[in-house]
């Protein structure tokens, strides 16, 4: 039965950290071995685990780079590549996902906005 206790016991402190609470537990009863890393001492050792919710954002549409140079990225937050049609308007991005421009691909000539000079 404490095997069982010890895994609920880690379930509730990692449940309680997700959610941006905090949880005590002695390092003793957390066994999950993403902890074991994490968290050291004895058994008569306390330890505070408290967690910071933290907002992460992504990228989304055009960006322009403190170079001048410009950047679109997708829905997912990343870096449009190769051709790309926005509102009917065709762009082409590089291997690093900046918008080229005067200059001719595949063809095809970019006027100084980048867009496509049909």
């Amino acid at each position: 039965m404490r095997k069982k206790n010890k895994i609920v016991i880690s379930v509730i402190a990692l449940g309680m950290i997700l959610s941006g609470g905090s949880a005590s537990a002695s390092a003793e009863e957390i066994q999950i071995a993403s902890f074991r890393n994490i968290v050291t001492g004895t058994s008569n050792s306390n330890v505070n685990i408290t967690a910071t919710t933290m907002k992460v954002e992504h990228k989304f549409g055009w960006q322009k780079n403190t170079d001048g140079s410009w950047n679109y990225y997708n829905s997912e937050g990343l870096k449009q590549i190769g051709w790309f049609n926005d509102n009917g308007i065709w762009y082409y991005f590089d291997k690093d996902g900046i918008m080229l421009h005067d200059i001719s691909i595949d063809g095809y000539t970019l006027g100084s906005t980048g867009a496509w000079i049909k």
